[in-house]
């Protein structure tokens, strides 16, 4: 009872003075506002490398190669001496073997003259499966990507990009004709979809050429090494564990203590903990910014009761003749404070969710600005949870608390006789 009339009072009491309350709750909204644009911003850059990550297939993706130089335990790097190479039938083992493994695409690169008649293209020849498609989301824009036929009778087939057919073709029809790479001669079968990168001409995505693992091995590397394996887990949630599955399989069919010792990894997690550091930074940073505007309305909060305060001393001296307690006058003004500051947290999380939205909008034209990207190009999205909504309120409600508990306290025990004098 007493907290519902002291609730009514503190309402009725700013109602009356609508423009003071109002400005005061100003640097509130600011802070509010500046703390919910920030948690915004950053959960949008987690967010949109995510999205980037599933759209080069890497969202769930572990990378093995053998490097030229290998991490020691302790942490000094060496140059790696060890006998084991990456193949072919590790990838198959692998694919056999480990549960946590969707699958594996291995690849070999070289960087060639490609020809055509009397036109010349240096493109970049890969050497892979047919899985390469969906771990590398590109797909067959007409004809056919390379079969598991291709592999074992190691056809001279190709696929190529749209680039490719552009400038060896005139982009007239390029399936069913003959190319000419170094020395070998293939037969194109099908074309890549356009995809959009910021890649230099010569090394872009649709200035590759695919060709069946095994044909390469043959034709130009003349070894059975490969030189990369993008492995997908099946989920997210499989990444750590798939990679403890590869380096086993990999130490057994090796001979060898710790894969680690001959080849190098890197996962998807590990990206995402790069990008999770630089988020952080960013939403603290943008966070302590913005405590400056709330630390700011909470002195406006504090300052407005002192003064309702010394204002309304005669009434509260009236109020106390009549029977009211001090609890009575602490729970009215502490209200007061407290709807001050959750009204100004309401509104703040209110025109922060709007200006989230605009400035993810300014991020993404800027980003795009340039040209290349993803399909569609950059979207840098605007993300306010409930969460983070929520604790904004909380914390604008809890500086309400602080701002009021001087003036509350204040006025709860002033003396009836001097509240009663005075005019």
């Amino acid at each position: 009872m007493v907290f519902s009339h002291s609730l009514i009072q503190g309402f009725t009491a700013l109602f009356r003075q609508k423009l003071r309350a109002g400005l005061t709750m100003l640097g509130m909204v600011i802070g509010i506002c500046a703390v919910t644009v920030s948690v915004s911003v950053s959960e949008g850059l987690n967010k949109m490398v995510i999205g980037l990550l599933e759209n080069m297939g890497m969202g769930n993706g572990i990378v093995c190669w053998r490097d030229g130089w290998v991490q020691q335990s302790d942490g000094k790097w060496v140059r790696n001496t060890s006998r084991a190479y990456l193949r072919y039938s590790d990838a198959l083992a692998i694919e056999s073997d480990a549960p946590s493994v969707k699958f594996v695409v291995p690849e070999n690169e070289w960087d060639l003259t490609a020809r055509h008649d009397a036109q010349y293209k240096q493109v970049r020849l890969v050497g892979t499966t047919p899985d390469y498609m969906r771990g590398h989301n590109w797909y067959t824009g007409s004809g056919r990507f390379l079969t598991d036929l291709d592999i074992e009778r190691k056809a001279q087939v190709c696929v190529v990009g749209t680039d490719i057919r552009r400038d060896l073709y005139k982009g007239g029809p390029a399936i069913g004709e003959q190319i000419t790479v170094g020395s070998a001669r293939l037969t194109i079968v099908g074309i890549m979809e356009a995809k959009a990168d910021n890649s230099p001409g010569f090394t872009g995505t649709n200035n590759t050429i695919l060709m069946p693992l095994t044909t390469f091995q043959e034709r130009f590397s003349g070894h059975q090494f490969v030189g990369v394996f993008f492995i997908r887990a099946k989920s997210t949630l499989h990444v750590k564990q798939a990679a403890r599955e590869v380096k086993v399989i990999l130490q057994r069919r090796h001979m060898i203590p710790d894969a680690t010792q001959a080849f190098s990894f890197f996962t998807s997690d590990e990206i995402m903990k790069d990008v999770g550091q630089i988020s952080f930074v960013m939403k603290a940073f943008l966070t302590g910014v913005a405590s400056i505007a709330l630390v700011v309305g909470g002195g406006g909060i504090m300052n407005m009761m002192l003064v309702s305060v010394t204002e309304r001393t005669y009434e509260i001296g009236l109020r106390k003749a009549v029977g009211a307690h001090r609890v009575h006058i602490l729970y009215q003004f502490l209200i007061e404070s407290v709807v001050l500051g959750a009204l100004g947290g309401v509104v703040g999380v209110g025109v922060g969710w709007g200006l989230g939205k605009i400035a993810a909008f300014a991020i993404s034209s800027l980003l795009n600005r340039g040209g290349g990207g993803p399909p569609g190009g950059f979207t840098w999205p605007s993300v306010v949870s409930l969460d983070a909504a929520l604790f904004a309120m909380l914390v604008a409600g809890i500086i309400g608390v602080i701002a009021g508990i001087l003036p509350a306290f204040r006025a709860a025990f002033l003396p009836p006789t001097d509240a009663l004098r005075h005019v």
